[in-house]
């Protein structure tokens, strides 16, 4: 029995480093079943109007609901990779309303996005190499260092740091935080999407920058009679030049915001704070011409003028929306819900079945050599019998005498009982 209870224990100390080489990594991955909405609310406050490009002071403000539906789609999944469909709907009310959708191919184990053709940006027709950054979620483990994130809509990365430590509902948290204060430039699929929602000009005619240029203090209808007397033929021709034709705009975006991330599964429990700017610049080339015209003529005031605001439009592009937006208490609390079961499960497969394997293996290969190196002793039936014999003569027969002259054998170690 020792034997077979220490050989028993030997195969449950080897299950332990066997679960942890060969069960426990395809255990512990991104599953290929998540399904989650998860919901936020907030404004957009809108600075141009949107028929006119004429700027509005103060801008309209209306409120903003945005659903993302994350949906893992099994059938194209595999052992090693997830690909993950993002659904995001929004509703400004009396604005705008519609969706934005995305593909991402991330690889199970370690969570970074993958290069691969099925992951794309607001169409399946732009394909994108979100590789190897973060997105939808950060890596299993997640330590106090900063992470590389994907972001569609400027198609670059970010750094995401560590702000502090929190608690939510229970869970400890790992605050992450980003702020792009530089704006920068959208990717062409963005601006598609965007102009679907709310008419976005490529491009504007003179008369229609004069209310722009004008909110940023340059009124062109007094500049340019004060300026053209005094410049030389050629740059009359340029600026005239430039004025006859549309000028190109470009969109730029800045962002900020709040991460909440569970450290043991990665998963973004709460998004809060999150700040989004949409930006329009003319042309810097364009910019680059008038500034260098205006600034052959620092004597005329007008050229100073326009100097000093073609310096401002660089600096400082002309706000086209903010959207301010975070996660609802019910969202979160969704989410909170399904990563402890994550969570768990995780710690199941890390802790809880290796070192219960390991742990039952010691105590039975340690209780089965005690017994097996145990000294055997004889059972108790046996040691009364022997008793017996002892005290009976050993292998002697015994003799019993029923009356005078009679005598029986009763007992014979050498043969049957002799009849009387």
């Amino acid at each position: 029995m020792g034997v077979v209870l220490a050989a028993i224990g030997a195969v449950g100390i080897a299950g332990s480093f066997l679960w942890r080489e060969v069960a426990e990594p395809r255990l512990v991955k991104f599953p290929t079943d998540l399904d989650e909405t998860p919901a936020y609310t907030g404004t957009v406050s809108i600075y141009l109007d949107p028929a006119t490009y004429t700027p509005l002071d103060p801008p309209t403000v209306a409120p903003l609901t945005v659903s993302r539906h994350l949906d893992a789609l099994g059938d194209e999944s595999s052992s090693d990779l997830v690909v993950i469909s993002e659904q995001i709907s929004l509703v400004a009310e009396g604005q705008f309303e519609g969706r934005i959708d995305s593909q991402y191919v991330m690889d199970r184990e370690t969570i970074e996005n993958v290069d691969d053709p099925r992951a794309w940006a607001f169409t399946a027709e732009n394909p994108v190499d979100r590789a190897p950054a973060f997105r939808l979620a950060f890596p299993f483990d997640t330590t106090a260092e900063p992470a590389l994130v994907y972001k569609n809509e400027v198609a670059t990365t970010y750094e995401a740091t560590l702000a502090g430590e929190g608690e939510i509902d229970g869970l400890e948290v790992l605050e992450f935080t980003a702020d792009q204060a530089e704006p920068l430039p959208i990717s062409p699929a963005y601006f598609q999407v965007l102009n679907g929602l709310t008419p976005l000009p490529s491009e504007l005619t003179l008369d229609q920058l004069k209310p722009i240029l004008l909110s940023v203090g340059l009124d062109v209808d007094v500049l340019l009679p004060a300026l053209l007397p005094n410049l030389s033929p050629e740059d009359t021709e340029t600026l005239v030049g430039l004025a006859g034709q549309p000028i190109a705009l470009q969109y730029a975006y800045t962002f900020s915001g709040s991460d909440s991330v569970e450290p043991s599964t990665g998963s973004i429990v709460e998004v809060r704070d999150v700040v989004e700017t949409l930006w329009a610049a003319p042309d810097p080339a364009v910019l680059d011409t008038l500034r260098t015209v205006l600034g052959r003529y620092p004597n005329v005031e007008a050229a100073v003028q326009g100097v000093g605001v073609v310096d401002r439009l660089a600096a400082e592009p002309i706000r086209v929306f903010t959207n301010e937006y975070a996660q609802t208490e019910e969202s979160v609390a969704d989410i909170v819900g399904t990563v402890k079961d994550a969570k768990r499960l995780k710690q199941l497969a890390e802790s809880t079945i290796p070192q219960g394997l390991m742990i039952g293996g010691i105590v039975l290969a340690v209780a089965g050599l005690l017994l097996a190196l145990w000294p055997k002793r004889k059972p108790r039936a046996d040691r009364d019998s022997a008793s017996a014999v002892d005290a009976d003569g050993g292998d002697e027969p015994t003799e019993v005498r029923l009356a005078p002259g009679e005598a029986v054998i009763i007992k014979d170690p050498t043969g049957p009982v002799a009849p009387p």
